[in-house]
């Protein structure tokens, strides 16, 4: 279960030079700093980048505050200091392993082998000028199947292909990777063989898209358009990854974010009646200055989901 921080804003359309820095490769694009404080203008002056590892603490912080602190949902709850840094330390290894920002050191294949990372993976940050991040969205390369709403994140789909890989001999594969275009064509012909696949329970219903989520932005750029052009941002990638649809899942509840992302052209494609959220549950008191764990301090609670797509390349 993945979760994605959804935000009311106005319509705000793309920079075209900044999307297509992003995505090609450059890890950032400075725009011309604006003199006004207007939102608006001080979007124009924004920085947007490819975190590095070195950023995860610095992104961590950000994502902390804005997401799970900044936010609404949770009412009028105070968390002690040692809850902070207990969800800094769960958001830290979360957003680090799912995007490259730490070593992932769990096997990769069932047979053990080095990981051979196929399925692309990056969190874009936006930046102001003196530096300080403003807004974060993670996207990453994954499998969806539209049969039962399964979805494989990025080092998921990789120990599945890679298990398929290491099964084969270095002529199928080095033919498997000349007559492919990128990993979702790769993953198609590996899933569609006429051989049996090792993975029983991986059905050749699943597909290659494109994963949306941990999407946050600053309390002070919220209703400016900064989430829509994150949103943009991320979509960008997908051609460059040869991947067509870019896919997000969002609570039932949260009318607003539905509307929003069917505003930029996602559409429901899968309903998940028995999905969880997490919702933040700070202790009622008592822990502020102990080193005690809040083992509740994340819990579970039943909120069915929806799974929206968008074909985000002209094709």
């Amino acid at each position: 279960m993945f979760h994605v921080m959804i935000i009311a804003l106005e319509v705000w359309l793309p920079r075209p030079s900044c999307r297509g820095c992003v995505a090609s490769g450059p890890r950032s694009c400075s725009l011309r700093p604006q003199a006004s404080a207007s939102i608006s203008e001080r979007i124009d002056a924004l920085n947007f980048e490819i975190a590095q590892a070195k950023e995860l603490s610095e992104l961590t912080s950000f994502f902390v505050k804005s997401f799970w602190l900044g936010s609404t949902t949770f009412g009028d709850s105070e968390v002690s200091w040692g809850e902070i840094n207990q969800l800094e330390r769960t958001v830290s290894g979360d957003l680090g392993s799912r995007y490259g920002l730490i070593e992932d050191k769990r096997p990769t294949t069932l047979s053990g082998n080095a990981p051979r990372p196929l399925f692309w993976k990056r969190m874009l940050v936006a930046r102001e000028d003196d530096g300080s991040i403003v807004g974060c969205v993670g996207v990453e390369a994954s499998l969806f199947d539209p049969l039962s709403g399964a979805v494989l994140r990025s080092a998921q789909a990789d120990r599945v292909l890679n298990t398929e890989l290491d099964a084969m001999d270095d002529e199928e594969v080095n033919e498997l990777f000349s007559q492919s275009t990128g990993v979702a064509s790769l993953a198609n012909l590996v899933l569609r063989r006429d051989k049996e696949l090792l993975v029983k329970q991986f059905l050749t219903s699943y597909v290659p898209c494109a994963l949306l989520a941990n999407l946050a932005v600053s309390p002070s750029f919220r209703r400016s358009g900064l989430g829509r052009e994150l949103v943009e941002l991320a979509e960008t990638n997908c051609g460059t990854w040869g991947i067509d649809d870019m896919l997000l899942q969002v609570e039932e509840v949260n009318g607003a974010a539905r509307r929003l992302y069917e505003s930029l052209g996602y559409k429901p494609t899968f309903r998940k009646e028995d999905a969880t959220a997490l919702r933040l549950s700070p202790s009622k008191g008592g822990l502020s200055f102990l080193p005690i764990e809040n083992k509740e301090l994340l819990r579970e609670e039943e909120s069915p989901t929806v799974t929206m797509i968008k074909r985000v390349t002209d094709d």
